[in-house]
């Protein structure tokens, strides 16, 4: 699954909310934040390695697929996965399994994916920035979350939760005055 949206708009609360709507709720949840993914990095972090596969490997370790077994894997900001990662990350969802770094064999994995990007997808890979075959693994199934700016009707619900969020910190209940409600009616809400 796909979700798309402007930075701050809740594409992570999206993915949190299909992981614990599944039958996958029972199994963890492992979140990579492509952006800060080191390049050099991406098989050990998300494949796992054997011992010895290079200085300093002493032991085994599964990586995050393979730690999230039969349960999810959320790629936020998925836009950012350099090309050699995308060829990877393509071949993993198409065969379900991983090969960890020194190791000769292929691991199955039982995950469920979903990625997320505040960019359009579709017009990378039609400007070539991004694999087209990946895109079109990725975005199986697409959710748009639009920014708060045009879901102002979402905002008394929003302010709603949060006072009695705030409520339950030990502190009295606030109340909105309609003047603060219209002031923040007209903010821009960018994100």
């Amino acid at each position: 699954v796909l979700i798309r949206g402007p930075s701050g708009s809740g594409k992570d609360l999206v993915a949190a909310a299909l992981h614990a709507a599944s039958p996958r709720r029972g199994g963890p949840v492992r979140p990579v934040h492509v952006p800060s993914l080191q390049v050099q990095l991406f098989e050990s972090e998300l494949f796992g390695y054997a011992q010895g596969a290079f200085t300093g490997a002493d032991k085994d370790r599964p990586g995050l697929l393979r730690m999230a077994n039969q349960g999810t894997v959320f790629f936020d900001e998925i836009a950012a996965l350099d090309a050699e990662s995308q060829a990877k990350l393509l071949r993993v969802l198409e065969r379900r399994e991983v090969r960890p770094l020194g190791s000769g064999d292929a691991v199955a994995l039982d995950v469920r994916f979903l990625f997320s990007t505040a960019k359009d997808l579709r017009q990378l890979a039609a400007q070539g920035s991004f694999r087209e075959d990946l895109y079109w693994r990725v975005a199986q199934a697409e959710i748009v979350v639009p920014p708060l700016s045009r879901r102002k009707e979402d905002l008394p619900e929003l302010i709603a939760f949060l006072l009695r969020k705030h409520a339950r910190l030990g502190r009295p209940a606030a109340t909105l005055e309609p003047e603060v409600a219209a002031v923040l009616a007209e903010r821009k809400w960018p994100g």
